[in-house]
């Protein structure tokens, strides 16, 4: 279904022709005067990339984007989120939770009012005042119709539309994603409210995001501070509801692990990690499969791990499988060992049912002084 290879055999064969292609790539950078400022290496022997130099825009479009912007109406935010939903009709999507049909001519109002009012972070007094509308009529919208559910549904709306439009493509191909966890403070009882006095006075939570390179934001998910960030990393990728052809992916290093490199590879996606002091860090050592392949007669070489994987960010332990020998050969590494004394026979235990004694009850006598009437 995603092309690749399902023996383990034939994909270690394809990596370890990838990283022989690599190497040979880098090491005529290396050797070739004029690129210096590419790769380098050291006095210490590390590898040194240089950063790619920033692009440089010209000054005639400075000039023409500020004359543009000033030809560009001022929106107000209400103006602009109801044309919107002229364009993509996603307060359809917000259904009461109950089911039921609401007669109320103002609700698409207090559906704008209550979506302006997380936006914002207003609360539902401060948007009371800006707007006119109760506080009452605000929390009951927002409980009724703004739920996970209807949310996600409206956004996929969203970047649908966005996507199909040209000014999208300028942008991007709605191919690469990138995502990112954001920390905020948080007050009252929650599931994923955390204390870390990191980053918090008080309590906090993470929302973690996934952007596209079209600049739209299509998945969301609350997940506690104190979980890594790559837990999140798949499920807006293989859960995505969007038209987005997303192609690649990228995390900072809190969302990459090993796992997320071994399912994006299986899924046939291209996962690039932007990971901190990667010239310091040993990611991984391929054994060449040649080697692996010129050792036939040994039956357990499918089974062992060719790869070194780091156990801990910042730190790379080498981690190598046992490798297993055969019968004769773990003979002749033992060393001769005394024969243990010859002890006395054990006296078999008592079965459990012979230790069993049944309980004498004990009887009860009356006082001398008691008559037998009493």
């Amino acid at each position: 279904m995603t092309g690749s290879d399902a023996g383990p055999r034939q994909q270690l064969h394809r990596l370890d022709a990838e990283l022989h292609d690599a190497v040979a790539a880098l090491e005529s950078v290396l050797a070739d005067p004029s690129s210096e400022g590419l790769a380098r290496l050291g006095n210490d022997g590390d590898l040194i990339v240089s950063p790619r130099p920033a692009e440089q825009v010209p000054t005639g479009a400075e000039a023409i984007a500020e004359a543009t912007s000033a030809l560009l109406p001022r929106v107000q935010l209400p103006a602009l989120l109801i044309e919107v939903d002229q364009m993509t009709g996603f307060s359809e999507e917000f259904t009461h939770a109950g089911g039921a049909q609401s007669r109320n001519p103002k609700l698409r109002r207090n559906l704008y009012a209550a979506l302006i009012t997380y936006a914002c972070n207003l609360g539902y007094a401060g948007m009371a005042d800006a707007s006119g509308i109760s506080e009452d009529q605000l929390a009951w919208t927002s409980q009724w119709y703004l739920r996970q559910d209807t949310l996600r549904a409206a956004n996929t709306r969203w970047v649908n539309a966005y996507h199909a439009h040209p000014l999208a493509a300028l942008r991007g191909g709605g191919t690469l994603s990138s995502s990112e966890g954001q920390r905020f403070p948080q007050r009252g009882r929650s599931l994923t409210v955390r204390a870390l006095s990191r980053y918090f006075l008080d309590e906090g939570t993470t929302t973690y995001t996934h952007v596209s390179d079209q600049h739209s934001t299509y998945g969301t998910k609350v997940i506690p501070t104190t979980w890594r960030d790559a837990v999140a990393v798949l499920d807006e990728i293989f859960g995505n509801p969007t038209d987005l052809p997303l192609g690649e992916h990228t995390v900072d290093t809190a969302g990459q692990n090993l796992a997320t490199f071994a399912i994006f590879n299986l899924a046939g996606l291209q996962f690039s990690p932007r990971i901190r002091d990667i010239g310091r860090l040993k990611l991984a050592i391929a054994v060449s499969a040649c080697r692996a392949a010129a050792r036939p007669a040994d039956p357990d070489a499918a089974d062992r791990r060719a790869l070194e994987r780091p156990t801990s960010v910042g730190r790379v332990d080498e981690v190598r499988a046992h490798h297993r020998q055969p019968a004769h050969r773990q003979a002749a590494h033992q060393q001769p060992t005394e024969q243990p004394r010859q002890s006395a026979p054990r006296i078999p235990p008592a079965h459990a049912h012979h230790l069993r004694l049944p309980l004498r009850r004990r009887q009860r006598t009356a006082p001398a002084s008691a008559s037998p009437a009493q």
